[in-house]
């Protein structure tokens, strides 16, 4: 139930990254290291005022107070148990660690990549119940976010308010879907090791499909599969099909053979023309792929924003495969408390008077 270090090829945690609150924050007396007793470096209450809270978290301290509200406040952090074995406290649990401290120290091992060993020494306790605390804490995000998978999957009707200029070329888009690869470190299981290699990466990588709205806000994440799963695979098996109404427009790139699947369920499928046999698109063909692309792009910079948090990069380790489709779903969600990033500029295209593709 340990949420053991991960091995990586790439860790560069920078020391002025770790001592990132005022130098009052430290403690002037000495520390006799043969002690049992630690001595607590940060907290959330002393970091709040740094400006680079946000860096350090990925949330701002407004949205922060927000995301633990959301989960249930202090109420719901007290009352967690850590283990399976554990039973659920009947009373809080008393701590020397506040609730805040406990989400502010998931969002440091999320952001930043922290391992046990440091968050244990930042926060006086053992490195052991630093993993213990940053597993539950995880979970309960994950399960908050999941509850309302439902509201954030926004519907298209209600995408059209303030939709981008370059997104209303398409009728009654929902949803924009990529793959996302997470380099796996190589599992010593030879079915294993067969089952997460990726012909397309090269590498043992666990796939995940990511979905944005309109407006650029992460709407879908699946759970993370093995390698060998192909795109169309991951969304048939993530249950997003159940998820879309009649009408509904999905994007992709050409990867993603669901033509079929679509129009079963009455949806529109926008995706980028294919050659086949011929040289060279038709005029037709070339705007759509132009206007697509346009769109697309922000499907790529979302998956950049989430790979942008340190847990994810590098290799992550075979030994926590049970926990990384929840790690994955927490910090593409927690992407949307940043500003959009989808500028309002109008796509040109060749034929003014065609207002739709259908």
């Amino acid at each position: 139930m340990l949420d053991p270090e991960p091995p990586r090829k790439q860790r560069s945690t920078q020391t002025e990254e770790k001592m990132f609150c005022d130098a009052s924050t430290q403690t002037v007396k000495e520390v006799d290291t043969r002690k049992t007793q630690k001595t607590k470096v940060i907290s959330y209450e002393v970091c709040k005022s740094d400006d680079r809270f946000q860096f350090f978290t990925g949330l701002s301290i407004d949205d922060f107070e927000a995301l633990f509200n959301l989960i249930g406040g202090d109420d719901a952090i007290r009352s967690l148990k850590l283990k399976y074995s554990d039973t659920t406290p009947t009373k809080t649990i008393q701590s020397t660690l506040t609730s805040r401290d406990r989400l502010f120290m998931m969002l440091l091992r999320l952001r930043r990549g922290y391992p046990g060993e440091e968050l244990g020494f930042l926060f006086g306790i053992d490195p052991s119940y630093a993993y213990r605390i940053c597993y539950a804490m995880t979970q309960l995000v994950y399960l908050t976010f999941k509850s309302m998978q439902k509201i954030m999957f926004v519907s298209a009707a209600h995408q059209r308010k303030g939709q981008p200029k370059v997104m209303k070329p398409f009728k009654n888009l929902r949803v924009i879907l990529d793959g996302m690869s997470i380099f796996l470190q190589t599992p010593s299981n030879f079915q294993q090791q067969g089952n997460t290699y990726s012909n397309y990466k090269k590498d043992n990588v666990l796939l995940v499909a990511v979905g944005i709205s309109s407006h650029g806000a992460t709407i879908f994440c699946s759970d993370a599969y093995e390698g060998t799963t192909s795109d169309k695979e991951s969304i048939m098996k993530s249950g997003l099909l159940d998820m879309l109404d009649k009408g509904d427009g999905v994007m992709t790139d050409r990867g993603y053979e669901l033509t079929a699947e679509l129009q079963a369920k009455g949806c529109h499928f926008y995706k980028p023309p294919s050659l086949g046999d011929r040289k060279t698109f038709t005029e037709e063909e070339e705007t759509l792929t132009k206007a697509i692309a346009a769109a697309r792009i922000y499907v790529e910079h979302a998956i950049a924003d989430i790979k942008d948090w340190k847990i994810l990069q590098g290799v992550v380790p075979i030994n926590m495969i049970s926990q990384w489709s929840n790690i994955i779903y927490v910090v593409a969600f927690l992407r949307n408390f940043n500003p959009n990033r989808i500028h309002n500029k109008k796509f040109s295209r060749r034929n003014p008077e065609e207002d739709e593709f259908m």
